[in-house]
């Protein structure tokens, strides 16, 4: 296994700027999965399976996986913040009916239903690469499911079960496999591009090209660590 950093982005909108940086020189590997001598990017595509797909081809190469992307705000998250998350949830894993806890996948190892699968180290050059970029992290908690949260009801719901301060349906299955997997790191960072209300899908279009701007500055600091 190679050391580089693996990238999971799930929309070719988000990753459109770091794509196209001939800075990074990047080969292409498949139709998805493209690499340099500093790092693997995977643009996995929308929900949970198809990111934990990815998210095990990549970690042949990498320790350290970083997710990048939009989310959606779940309380009173500005359009524009950028979150440095470190614990997820899988907000449709809902055994309930079984007795097992809201988001905790029952017969297995995971006896929580909060994820966290980071060292101080990793965390600590996101922080720096993203200062040098002029960005002022947040910190919290995402959650995970197939659902696109658009309205205020699930929201709410959602937020007060887990706790949560984002939403978005990709990471916290990126952050399952990562954990499953021995020596394998996990951090995401995450640009709120609506507040998962009736406006959210709208919101997500006009800011997801933004996000792309802010990821790739960030990532260049990270890779020059």
């Amino acid at each position: 296994m190679s050391n580089k950093l693996g990238i999971i982005i799930a929309v070719k909108d988000e990753a459109a700027e770091i794509l196209k940086d001939n800075l990074y020189s990047w080969k292409k590997l498949t139709d998805n999965i493209f690499e340099n001598d500093r790092a693997v990017i995977a643009l996995c595509g929308i929900g949970k399976v198809f990111a934990s797909y990815y998210t095990a081809k990549i970690a042949e190469h990498s320790s350290r996986i970083l997710i990048m992307g939009t989310s959606g705000g779940l309380s009173d998250q500005n359009v524009g913040d950028l979150y440095l998350c470190d614990e997820f949830c899988e907000h449709d894993m809902d055994v309930t009916g079984l007795r097992v806890p809201h988001g905790v996948t029952p017969f297995s190892e995971m006896k929580s239903a909060v994820i966290k699968k980071s060292s101080s180290e990793f965390k600590s050059i996101v922080e720096t690469s993203a200062k040098k970029s002029g960005q002022n992290l947040k910190y919290g908690r995402i959650i995970s499911g197939d659902l696109f949260i658009c309205d205020p009801a699930t929201n709410d719901y959602k937020r007060t079960i887990f706790e949560a301060d984002l939403a978005d349906m990709e990471s916290a299955a990126v952050a399952k496999i990562c954990s499953l997997i021995e020596k394998k790191e996990v951090l995401a960072l995450r640009y709120v591009s609506d507040n998962a209300n009736h406006s959210a899908a709208q919101s997500w279009q006009e800011n997801v090209k933004k996000s792309s701007v802010i990821f790739n500055s960030i990532l260049k600091n990270i890779l020059n660590h």
